[in-house]
């Protein structure tokens, strides 16, 4: 498609390819129109998106950004002429510097003045607009002009702005709604263009997407026959199971209904068992949907439904040791309160017309999610908080990772030698896949076994990250940038610890110290002359990293070869720039005696002896590049070119038209990642380990965007006697281990050693 419309200049398409790439730019992110593309396909994947109308011809796509422009022209030239009109107050009779407290109110009306956009001042600056409260410093007061000031300001200044805040509050919903659309507008052609040219393709080869099914049963089902084929089905079948109910999505619910509903008619003998927990619901970006089984799932079976026989609440928990049920038990029921109390606040959640108000505390009710340990034994938990206000600023990120890895090896080192625990016993659960190669980094460096069922990242490796930065040294030697980064990636590997390896006046000596080869020139010369393959042969002498070599570093080896035998350009900017285009990853698997690193979603359904959850810190709520896109119902399609749906950035609806749609994302976002923090903290059998971070407010109040710093609240009140120290919790005793035969354990050791 890029290479149909890059040589059409005449091709709206063409034209919208080259500016959304040059606004990327400008912006600072990736530019390139074939990854723009790309990310922007992967929305075409998401049932909801699938089940739209995407025909979005580019030609009314253009008249309806010509709209947006008209109003956006409108909004912002308006903005600016009621700022220079008072700017011009202001400057006309000398009042810029001295007047107002930090000179605010000028500085903001300079800015509209300049920058035309939504008019937002200060708490302050608004309450001395609306209350009529003295606006000048006592300095003015003081002087024998004071009156004539005030005078300006009130018969002035004053009228002037609060025409432009009542302009601004008339017109800023609009104006911040065609702003957000205006974002995605180019970019919804040319998705329409890639779902046509996809659609074309698939009936051209007689293919068919998996993410298709769904959609295709559906229309299966809508049609009139489809009852007598659910009907033929009933009849065989009188008996059917739902497992994991709650990630089920809402066109597979609506595609199992008419064979649900035609077995339970058969009163005599049909038996429709749903199971699942919506506090396990974690699959929402795939299209699960946890209001289902809510309270979906009993509205559409009302007919059969009997009150007080048709739901039932398992509350016996056949896992987990008993302290650490109660400590979910203790946690989450408080903890979704404060959830509820935490976005009420800050999002202007509201309970008027808006049906997900009370899904979170419902969610945690007492009622669904307290459970009995059938377990004897006691248990042990122990969360850990590392406070941000602790660590230097420059430096906070860099000290937690370093603080979390200290206590990851720690713990893993003390339940094997003091507690009797294997390797095989221990489980270390991430949310991102890139945390978990982090801390498969950490066992390898410590020689500590692990054992993965991810895709870990060879670029991520730590051995592997510093023979790409010392081919990068030699290609542009003179770069400090380069130098510091193969020094400190050396440090890393070798665990070589000074706190001035990086300043300035010293990471060169440091450099000649560690890494003498390569600081000199003849020494690169030769390597230079090498093929790649020799050359990184001989970085691992230099590196001094023959020791350290493993199946990742091999395959990093097996990597370079065929490139080389493969590449037609085979220099080391070539292959530094293929590695960097490409994500090279690599499964271990297997039944050794090995520390178990997964994800929380793969985990989901498992259970460990011992569990380490180290980046248990995720945001409540998506921010930045990490909010979703969303595709609200337009109020008035007839005012938007007859289109019915358009996609916004979530955060871009909070003041919008689509306000509903950000409180409802709102409240099924923090629902996710209390969901998550559920099956993470739910996994453990005798043992669980916690390390999470706070962040402090301005006033030194615990932040609660962080689900650390819900947890620290919530413990901290539900139980202040469990905290060792300000920094840690504990419940329970660490124990040694409950030894109990494990024949296979015992089989595979044999058979390994």
């Amino acid at each position: 498609m890029l290479s149909e419309y890059s040589h059409d200049e005449r091709h709206v398409l063409s034209k919208w390819l080259k500016e959304i790439a040059t606004e990327r730019l400008d912006d600072g992110k990736n530019w390139k129109p074939k990854d723009i593309v790309m990310k922007l396909s992967q929305e075409l994947f998401k049932e909801n998106v699938a089940q739209l109308d995407l025909n979005y011809p580019a030609e009314k796509i253009e008249s309806l950004l010509e709209i947006f422009k008209q109003i956006e022209k409108h909004f912002k030239d308006t903005v600016r002429q009621f700022a220079q009109n008072i700017l011009e107050i202001i400057e006309r009779n000398e009042m810029q510097e001295g007047f107002f407290s930090r000179n605010t109110f000028v500085n903001y009306i300079k800015k509209y003045s300049s920058e035309p956009c939504a008019v937002e001042f200060t708490d302050t600056v608004m309450k001395t607009i609306e209350e009529g409260k003295y606006p000048f410093l006592a300095a003015v007061k003081k002087s024998p002009q004071a009156d004539y000031f005030l005078n300006i300001w009130e018969n002035s200044i004053l009228p002037a702005t609060e025409s432009l805040i009542d302009f601004n509050r008339n017109n800023v919903i609009e104006f911040n709604t065609i702003m957000g659309f205006k974002k995605y507008i180019k970019s919804l052609a040319i998705l329409s263009e890639v779902s046509e040219k996809m659609k074309n393709y698939r009936e051209r080869n007689g293919l068919m997407l998996i993410s298709d099914n769904n959609s295709l049963i559906n229309k299966v089902v809508g049609n009139t026959e489809a009852s007598f084929l659910y009907e033929k089905i009933g009849n065989k079948y009188r008996y059917i199971l739902l497992d994991e109910f709650q990630d089920t999505s809402t066109l597979q619910w609506k595609n199992f209904l008419p064979l649900i509903l035609e077995v339970l008619s058969h009163k005599e003998d049909g038996k429709v068992l749903i199971v699942g927990d919506a506090k396990q619901a974690i699959y929402r970006w795939r299209g699960g949907n946890f209001q289902l089984i809510q309270k979906d799932v009993q509205s559409d079976l009302s007919t059969f439904w009997e009150e007080g026989n048709s739901d039932l609440v398992l509350s016996s928990n056949f896992r987990s040791y008993q302290n650490i049920v109660q400590f979910n038990n203790d946690l989450f029921e408080n903890l979704g309160n404060l959830t509820q109390d935490f976005i009420t606040e800050k999002y202007s959640i509201v309970e008027i017309d808006n049906e997900f108000y009370g899904t979170i505390p419902y969610l945690y009710a007492a009622a669904t999610s307290q459970q009995i340990s059938q377990k004897k034994e006691n248990g042990f938990v122990e969360v850990k908080f590392i406070d941000f206000n602790l660590l230097e600023i420059e430096k906070e990120e860099f000290e937690a990772e370093e603080l979390i890895r200290e206590y990851t090896i720690h713990t893993i080192r003390k339940l094997i030698d003091e507690f009797q625990y294997n390797y095989r016993d221990i489980a270390i659960l991430t949310r991102k896949n890139d945390e978990s190669v982090l801390a498969s980094s950490w066992l390898k460096s410590e020689n500590i076994p692990v054992m993965t069922s991810e895709a870990l990242l060879l670029n991520t490796h730590p051995i592997i990250r510093l023979m790409m930065s010392a081919l990068k040294y030699l290609l542009y030697p003179k770069e400090d940038l380069f130098l510091s980064s193969v020094l400190y990636e050396y440090a890393q590997v070798h665990q070589i610890h000074h706190e001035d390896l990086l300043e300035k006046e010293h990471r060169k000596s440091y450099f000649n110290k560690y890494l003498a080869p390569l600081s000199k020139e003849q020494s690169r010369s030769i390597l230079g002359a090498l093929s790649v393959y020799e050359i990184v042969r001989n970085l691992m002498d230099i590196l001094k990293i023959h020791e350290l070599r493993d199946i990742y570093t091999e395959q990093f080896l097996d990597m370079v070869m065929q490139y080389q035998e493969g590449a037609h350009q085979t220099s080391i900017i070539d292959f530094v720039d293929w590695w960097e285009k490409k994500n090279h990853s690599i499964t271990i698997a297997g039944d050794a005696n090995a520390v178990k690193i997964a994800t929380i979603h793969k985990s989901k359904g498992l259970e460990y002896k011992v569990v380490i959850i180290p980046f248990f810190n995720w945001d409540m709520i998506a921010s930045g590049f990490n909010q979703p896109i969303l595709w609200p119902e337009i109020i008035n399609p007839d005012e938007m070119m007859g289109f019915n749906t358009l996609p916004i950035n979530f955060l871009e609806t909070k003041d919008s038209y689509y306000f509903k749609d950000f409180q409802k994302e709102v409240v099924l976002q923090a629902s996710d990642s209390l969901n998550v923090g559920y099956v993470a903290l739910t996994r453990a059998e005798e043992k669980m380990y916690v390390v999470t971070s706070l962040k402090r407010t301005q006033k030194d109040g615990i932040t609660l965007d962080n689900i650390g710093g819900l947890v620290y609240h919530t413990l901290n009140q539900k139980s202040p006697n469990n905290f060792k120290d300000n920094s840690t919790y504990h419940l329970g005793v660490e124990e040694v281990k409950v030894v109990k035969e494990d024949k296979k354990a015992n089989v595979l050791e044999q058979n390994i050693s």
